[in-house]
């Protein structure tokens, strides 16, 4: 038997953080459209249920057309159970939407509750204000047992977290095969105890730049008690992150060409950040927008400048010219580094002609 794990889908993200109106409109479109394809995967490869571990809308407020949307897909792939648990983004807002609760779609309460799936027992907990008993939790040893819950476990906790903290030692020795969670917005196999794993299959389309890399589900087979899965990328675009160190350049040139070397292979219709870090020589004057120009190619692009001038290697003794004097000026006073190196930066184009 073979079951899809999903999570994060996020549908009706507002996406203008990092888009014009026109791909923001767009991309809202292909992330709802992802979903769609994923469960037409779904019956082309003879999956039995679909398990969506919360965060499936991004906010409470729902639009009734991508809630539609979402119930049609349920509705006519009757020969899959879909399986939901609800996350800390959508809380319990698109249940209390459904008025003709599909057949083939569970949605877990706020206590534990089982079904069997043509012999595999799947469990699940919407987690929220009621904490999560784990005592509560008695599972069959001699079953294949799924589980699924929405937050984070400890190993990945963000104390700016409003997700529910999940106990991963409390859950150990329970006897669970497959922990299927969400939250996490990439890909995580980790195993639980000797016996079970507990995965995140994370977002399945990137939106923000910090959700780089591949994105997709976990393709989970199960063969007699055995139980494996397979992460399966799915994106429509795909976000990549290259970190250029600029502290080995001596030219913006250099750095430069080092960039699109390191983008060769990108297709266009992906998204690009391109992140600078490390201390630069003051011989490398950074020329962003020449930069962007040449990133435009691509669906969308950002540039996270996260380098600063080394200013400690400026050598000022011998440099009787007027540059040198300014330098020197500056590095005498109170201001700080940051303050410093803004001031050099214009400083020196200024002396050296350019349009500011």
């Amino acid at each position: 038997m073979k079951l899809l794990h999903m999570s994060d889908v996020h549908l009706d993200s507002n996406l203008h953080t990092n888009l014009d109106s026109i791909k923001a409109k767009q991309r809202k479109a292909e992330v709802i459209n992802t979903f769609e394809r994923a469960v037409d995967y779904a019956l082309k490869n003879g999956v039995s249920g679909i398990l969506i571990s919360g965060d499936l809308f991004d906010t409470v407020r729902i639009l009734k057309s991508t809630k539609d949307r979402v119930l049609n897909a349920i509705v006519k792939h009757p020969e899959i159970t879909f399986f939901y648990v609800s996350g800390n983004h959508e809380e319990r807002a698109f249940i209390s939407l459904i008025e003709n609760m599909p057949s083939n779609f569970i949605a877990f309460k706020d206590s534990w509750e089982s079904y069997n799936l043509n012999g595999v027992i799947i469990t699940g907990i919407s987690m929220g204000e009621n904490p999560v008993v784990y005592d509560a939790l008695s599972l069959d040893e001699n079953a294949v047992n799924i589980v699924m819950m929405h937050g984070q476990t400890v190993k990945y906790f963000s104390k700016n977290d409003k997700a529910e903290t999940i106990s991963l030692t409390k859950l150990a020795g329970k006897n669970i095969d497959y922990l299927a969670l969400g939250h996490i917005h990439y890909y995580v196999s980790e195993k639980l105890d000797d016996r079970g794993v507990y995965v995140y299959p994370g977002c399945l389309e990137g939106r923000g730049y910090d959700e780089f890399g591949k994105k997709g589900f976990a393709l989970v087979e199960i063969n007699g008690k055995e139980v494996s899965h397979t992460f399966i990328p799915f994106a429509k675009r795909t976000i990549h992150d290259i970190e250029i160190d600029l502290s080995k350049y001596q030219s913006w040139e250099s750095a430069e060409e080092d960039i699109l070397v390191a983008l060769n292979g990108v297709p266009y219709e992906d998204m690009v950040r391109v992140t600078l870090v490390g201390k630069y020589p003051q011989t490398l004057t950074k020329n962003l927008d020449m930069l962007g120009a040449k990133l435009d190619c691509y669906y969308s692009f950002k540039i996270k400048d996260n380098s600063h001038m080394n200013i400690s290697e400026i050598d000022l003794e011998n440099d009787l010219s007027l540059k040198g004097e300014f330098l020197r000026q500056l590095k005498a006073s109170k201001l700080t580094e940051e303050e410093i190196e803004g001031a050099i930066i214009y400083g020196l184009k200024a002396l050296d002609g350019e349009v500011l």
